[in-house]
């Protein structure tokens, strides 16, 4: 099978396209094009910088040209990037570190698990109880996915949130967090936002749930905007009432103390949110938490908590659909915002609940729906589905996609998954009790000793990259790109 040779730098974390490169030269890639567009140019370059202080990896042409799509002209560049490390076996020992620590890192569960991708081919991924979720496959565009036998069968004795959701829902959930699903008005939302030279962007809480900015919005406006009219500020402003929410998600727990599922995606949203405000390399975006928290809001969740206990205890008793409350305030805090700030021109209200973005509408807000996964492009059980690509008249840019980063929120939506290839099998769980939200923030995973073994075994005879230098440097780049 052909290898992959391009590498598509957007607007997501540096170090996220550094790793990708890593694992392509993993591979046996000797050489590879860099490729981006518009404001990203600069990242790219930033990558090579990154790629030839810590690893050698040399410099061998560059191209810089006009890239035309139906939309706009972008201004594209191409770096060539050559690896000449080593060819074979690595002289490294066994890294003892990532057996004995609990948690390993995303660079490194990255290139172990990419390895064993591009080595078996397959790996298949499932849930509790043994049931088949995804089947990822390797493919000349990295990898691809394919629902599994059991993605309409719901799973049993999983707790009360999850229940009225398929594994196909969780799993198109995970999917969209990922990137590797696409909003289908990933184009027309850039389109709007376009048309501004500076934005200010009210988020609803779904919004941070589904990490809709980080990983779809800044990427739609780098790949589909010209580059003198896409926004060069954006300033978005997260009510208080959406930090209460996102409080009450996070305090779900388990009997044990473990993080509910809806904890998890608590957790989920506040490594979003450290992102959008700490990450130097999420270039021209500045986030503002305004107003102030309602205390009627934790009267409430009491409330709510005693509706649930008398459900409960009484379960033929019928209550009203969720309220609309926190809606209301969450809309209110953002337009006393705007009353402050004389900023009308260029200001959005983003959320996924199509009746509050008409209730928005109705206020004299500009609303914009940002509705679930594209369905043109739902995952099924009877075709492969690839990493989207940006269509362009003379080139097809691939979003690059590393695996890790599929295994981390897949983990983070069922809290654990188990991988299995070839008769072999590992479980990997992400933070599920909430010790620390570096945890969170760095995406690591927690892998058991003895798997972690079987990974390296498989690591070790073939690979060219030292899991302990790309350790280092990921720790490294990324207290670097953190403003603390």
């Amino acid at each position: 099978m052909d290898l992959p040779t391009t590498v598509t730098v957007g607007a997501k974390r540096t170090m996220e396209y550094v790793v990708s490169c890593l694992s392509l030269f993993n591979r046996g890639v000797e050489e590879l094009d860099l490729v981006s567009v518009g404001d990203c140019i600069s990242k790219a370059a930033e990558v090579y910088r990154i790629l030839s202080s810590g690893f050698g990896i040399t410099l061998t042409g560059a191209d810089i040209g006009p890239l035309k799509s139906c939309e706009s002209i972008l201004t594209h560049s191409s770096f060539h990037l050559r690896y000449s490390g080593p060819a074979g076996e690595l002289a490294d020992p066994q890294p003892a570190h990532f057996i004995e620590n609990r948690f390993v890192s995303f660079p490194v569960y990255q290139l172990l698990l990419d390895n064993l991708l591009a080595t078996q081919e397959q790996i298949v991924i499932g849930a509790s109880q043994g049931r088949s979720l995804l089947r990822v496959t390797l493919s000349p565009g990295g990898f691809s996915c394919r629902g599994g036998e059991d993605l309409d069968v719901m799973i049993e004795g999983t707790r009360q949130e999850e229940r009225k959701k398929t594994p196909r829902d969780l799993v198109t959930e995970a999917l969209y967090r990922t990137g590797f699903l696409l909003s289908e008005r990933w184009r027309e939302i850039a389109g709007k936002l376009g048309q501004y030279d500076d934005v200010v962007l009210g988020l609803d809480t779904n919004i941070l749930y589904t990490c809709v900015i980080t990983q779809q919005l800044l990427d739609s406006l780098v790949f589909t905007c010209h580059s003198n009219t896409s926004p060069n500020w954006i300033l978005l402003v997260v009510p208080s009432t959406v930090m209460h929410e996102l409080e009450q998600a996070a305090n779900s727990r388990g009997e044990k103390g473990e993080l509910s599922a809806i904890g998890r995606m608590g957790y989920r949203a506040l490594q979003e949110i450290l992102e959008l405000d700490q990450a130097k390399d999420i270039r021209g975006v500045s986030l503002l938490i305004t107003g102030e928290t309602n205390p009627v809001l934790d009267t409430r969740v009491e409330l709510r908590g005693l509706r649930d206990d008398i459900k409960r205890t009484a379960p033929g008793i019928r209550f009203s659909p969720k309220g609309s409350f926190g809606d209301t305030l969450i809309r209110d805090q953002f337009k006393g915002f705007l009353r402050q700030l004389s900023f009308h021109k260029g200001a959005f209200f983003l959320t996924g609940d199509k009746s509050n973005s008409a209730l928005g509408q109705a206020e004299g807000l500009h609303s914009l729906y940002i509705p679930p996964a594209n369905g043109n492009r739902s995952i099924t059980s009877g075709a492969d589905l690839s990493a989207p690509y940006i269509r362009f008249e003379e080139q097809n840019l691939q979003m690059s996609l590393p695996i890790g980063k599929l295994i981390y929120e897949l983990a983070v939506q069922f809290e654990s998954i188990v991988l299995s290839w070839n008769g072999n099998s590992i479980e990997v769980r992400c933070d599920s009790r909430g010790d620390s939200l570096e945890h969170w923030l760095q995406r690591e995973l927690i892998i058991h000793a003895s798997d972690v073994r079987k990974l390296l075994a498989h690591y070790q005879p073939a690979a060219k990259v030292s899991l302990q230098q790309t350790d280092a440097l990921w720790k490294r780049e990324n207290k670097l790109a953190m403003t603390w």
